[in-house]
């Protein structure tokens, strides 16, 4: 995805609307990689009543 993005950006008319769908894609990627460590033992817990044991 972010090949595609510097390829876009690259041509001499990007399409912005692919652009804008790219780069949105890849902001909302870092941001939940960002947050997956605090997410994760939250997760965890939460499907313990339901017999589900994450490691």
């Amino acid at each position: 995805m972010t090949d595609e993005s510097i390829v876009e950006l690259d041509k001499p008319k990007p399409n912005s609307l692919k652009l804008t769908s790219l780069l949105t894609t890849l902001g909302t990627t870092v941001q939940t990689l960002a947050t997956a460590p605090q997410a994760y033992p939250l997760l965890k817990t939460a499907l313990i009543p339901f017999g589900i044991m994450l490691p």
